[in-house]
């Protein structure tokens, strides 16, 4: 391992479980204004890494607030109607 990588910081778990956080209520947004997509389109669209969004759409799953449709390879996110404001 080199100097540099053992020197360079990690983020803090909170720093992480945010930034996390606030992807989802991007995600929330953007769902909202242009209607179901999916997966690589959002994470394309939102400019954000494929794992990051992943994480965002298991924080909006485990709140309830999306439906996940897996057809072939692709999997479509949409909201739930009753998935109340961000």
């Amino acid at each position: 391992m080199s100097a540099d990588a053992k020197t360079r910081k990690q983020p803090a778990k909170d720093d992480v479980v945010t930034s996390i956080g606030e992807l989802a209520g991007k995600v929330w947004r953007h769902l909202n204004a242009e209607g179901p997509l999916a997966l690589s389109k959002l994470a394309k669209e939102l400019g954000a890494k494929p794992d990051r969004i992943a994480m965002a759409i298991g924080w909006l799953a485990r709140e309830n607030k999306i439906t996940l449709t897996v057809k072939g390879n692709g999997t479509r996110i949409a909201l739930k109607e009753n998935g109340a404001s961000w």
